[in-house]
């Protein structure tokens, strides 16, 4: 008899020990998938600010705004993507500066080129106006000599 109240204390210690097992384990799981999900929410948060931020940055670009801030991302594939785009902004802006002044020089150039056609035209107003006075002289004197030959 003792020993049957021995094993039917063995038995409700074991069932006891089997439901305490098995609600921990229940507790280590939901714990585990809070940390699982808290642990993907970080990591997708880490990636979509940087690649929120190289967006932002590529329409004020779009724009014409070269002088966006491109801040640095990290050193993973969303950090080398804003990394090259930062670098391809720095390009945008050192063609841009390039383009500016050719076209300052352009600019220039044309306003001398304008003023050298106004001078020509004014030197070939001048030219005729003379060539008119040389003509008008030469047919007075061709006509004076026809008068007092005659």
């Amino acid at each position: 008899e003792q020993t049957n109240l021995w094993n039917d204390q063995l038995v409700k210690e074991s069932r006891l020990y089997t439901a305490n097992s098995e609600q921990l384990l229940y507790i280590v799981v939901i714990l585990s998938a809070l940390f699982s999900i808290l642990l993907a929410l970080s990591a997708a948060r880490s990636v979509i600010r940087p690649i929120k931020n190289a967006q932002a940055a590529a329409k004020e670009i779009a724009k014409g705004n070269l002088l966006v801030d491109l801040p640095h991302a990290g050193p993973d594939a969303v950090g080398n993507l804003v990394a090259s785009m930062a670098e391809m902004k720095n390009s945008l802006h050192e063609m841009s500066a390039a383009l500016r002044q050719s076209v300052t020089k352009l600019g220039e150039g044309s306003v001398y080129l304008s003023e050298g056609t106004q001078n020509a035209a004014e030197n070939a107003d001048q030219s005729a106006r003379a060539a008119e006075s040389i003509a008008a002289n030469v047919e007075q004197l061709l006509l004076g000599k026809i008068r007092w030959t005659e």
